[in-house]
């Protein structure tokens, strides 16, 4: 296994800040398309091992809910998959703001197709700023999405994959709806360290 990437707190808020400002971007796109205001809050940014992120959502998720996870593979200096874990009540919410139903019902082929299009929009923009700010190549593919009973039924694959996931809680809030989320940014070793190189020479220059 090889030997654990330790941001220090300067290169974490420097990070937090570039994710902020790459998500506030995308936010206001999406806000111009439903033509209602949004804004995308990320209150936690944590850098774990990826033998930990299963209990760590254990901590912040409701384990009883059913959730949507949608992946997007990612291409590049920032190479892996970026993950979007939402939860069904919130998930139902983004679908309102979407798309008005007369009954206020949504099926799951409905959710499914808005969340696709919200987090490609969302992803594919807050990734494309992300990586101005770091100086780095990446490239997303079009995005999966498959519904779960419970956090308990998310699977472990990336223990195998990731040595390090980095970990975005997210809150997107609506004139009238609360939307919660976490982005999962899952990179192999070398992204990671790309990206605190990055870090660095961001604050070497202040």
């Amino acid at each position: 296994m090889s030997k654990e990437i330790i941001f220090t707190e300067d290169e974490l808020d420097c990070l937090s800040e570039i994710i902020n400002i790459s998500y506030g971007v995308s936010t206001a796109v999406i806000s111009d398309m439903l033509n209602s205001f949004a804004t995308l809050k990320v209150p936690e940014i944590k850098i774990i091992s990826s033998n930990l992120l299963k209990p760590h959502l254990f901590n912040i998720v409701d384990t009883n809910e059913e959730q949507f996870v949608v992946t997007q593979h990612l291409i590049g200096d920032i190479s892996g998959e970026n993950l979007f874990l939402i939860n069904k009540t919130s998930a139902i919410n983004i679908s309102r703001e979407f798309e008005k139903n007369t009954d206020d019902t949504y099926t799951d082929d409905i959710i499914f197709d808005i969340l696709l299009e919200v987090i490609n929009i969302l992803s594919s923009m807050a990734l494309r700023e992300l990586s101005k700010s770091l100086n780095l190549a990446v490239s997303v593919e079009p995005p999966s999405i498959e519904k779960i009973n419970s956090i308990t039924n998310f699977g472990s694959y990336f223990i195998e994959e990731y040595q390090q996931i980095i970990v975005i809680s997210s809150n997107l809030e609506f004139k009238d709806q609360k939307i919660e989320a976490i982005f999962m940014l899952l990179t192999k070793d070398e992204s990671i360290k790309l990206i605190q190189n990055s870090i660095k020479n961001i604050l070497d220059e202040l």
